[in-house]
């Protein structure tokens, strides 16, 4: 048994060697180098045929589009009716408890959720939330039920208000995990999309900060405090599907 693991591994391993020596660029017999009088890609000579070749202009409109919400909605094809193409695909999923647990202190700068006795939650509530013990349960539960959605709530109040507490005491605005730009509230905003939901809002755009920036001025209003505006911007973030689902 073990000759035949050598074996095998030897041969892995020359299979490998022999496919990156392929795949070099500078490998003369490799189709894909320029000085490959056979390359597709070899650059063209002035006497070269090819050298004449024109490419078409990108016309304006082509431009690519930034990607700024993870749900769309479909629209009708003529204004009264809409086809309808059967499509199966898999149903949303959510991260798992192990995932969550792992993402969560390293969006947060090492803050995680934990009790007054500074337990860690996420093992606490590790099976209610469908973490699998292997005796009953074999395969984690996904399902983005009512239950998770509550621990979600109860996780991301405790991380967001201890975030937003060192954020204030933090002089360093790059080290903050929420307020990074504390007299910039869209910069804020654009910075936490980003960074937690993976959306890009650009600077000559709100559009995808919209309904954050309201909640925003909604609660600083109300409350009249902006610990509690930035605290409830970062419960919304963290308690969205576009955090958790996939």
């Amino acid at each position: 048994m073990r000759y035949l693991a050598r074996l095998f591994a030897t041969l892995a391993l020359a299979t490998t060697l022999i496919a990156c020596q392929q795949s070099t660029p500078n490998n003369p017999n490799n189709p894909n180098n320029p000085n490959n009088p056979n390359s597709p890609n070899k650059t063209p000579s002035p006497t070269d045929p090819r050298s004449n070749k024109t490419f078409p202009t990108p016309t304006s409109g082509t431009e690519p589009k930034h990607f700024d919400d993870h749900w769309k909605s479909a629209t009708t094809q003529d204004g009264n009716h809409a086809q309808i193409t059967p499509y199966h695909g898999r149903h949303a999923r959510r991260l798992s408890i192990e995932q969550i647990k792992k993402s969560i202190p390293q969006l947060f700068n090492g803050l995680t959720w934990t009790d007054s006795a500074n337990a860690n939650m996420f093992d606490k509530y590790a099976l209610t939330l469908g973490k699998a013990d292997y005796i009953e349960v074999t395969e984690n539960n996904r399902e983005a039920s009512s239950l998770f959605m509550k621990f979600m709530d109860d996780m991301a109040s405790y991380v967001c208000s201890k975030a937003v507490e060192a954020d204030l005491k933090n002089p360093d605005l790059m080290k903050r995990s929420v307020i990074r730009h504390p007299d910039d509230v869209d910069q804020t905003l654009r910075f936490l999309r980003l960074k937690f939901h993976a959306v890009f809002v650009p600077n000559t755009s709100t559009k995808g900060i919209e309904k954050l920036r309201k909640l925003h001025d909604a609660i600083r209003t109300k409350t009249n405090s902006e610990t509690k505006a930035w605290t409830g911007v970062c419960i919304a973030i963290v308690a969205s599907p576009d955090f958790f689902a996939y």
